[in-house]
């Protein structure tokens, strides 16, 4: 979770590197990659995190 926003940066960065601006193209698609990249990462980390409280809270109550 806490570095979700690096790779949401770092991969957007990526992104707009490697996209081919032509015809007036801004770059926003890979803005929107890795925005997306990013907070896909942060649900990850968030998931891993809350599983990992529900799996020692289940510890805990087995062992009562």
């Amino acid at each position: 979770m806490l570095l979700s926003p690096i790779v949401g940066f770092s991969s957007g960065s990526l992104l707009f590197h490697f996209q081919h601006l032509e015809q007036g193209e801004t770059g926003e698609g890979a803005a929107y990659g890795g925005a997306i990249l990013g907070l896909f990462t942060c649900a990850n980390g968030f998931l891993m995190l809350l599983g990992g409280f529900i799996y020692v809270l289940v510890l805990k109550l087995r062992a009562r």
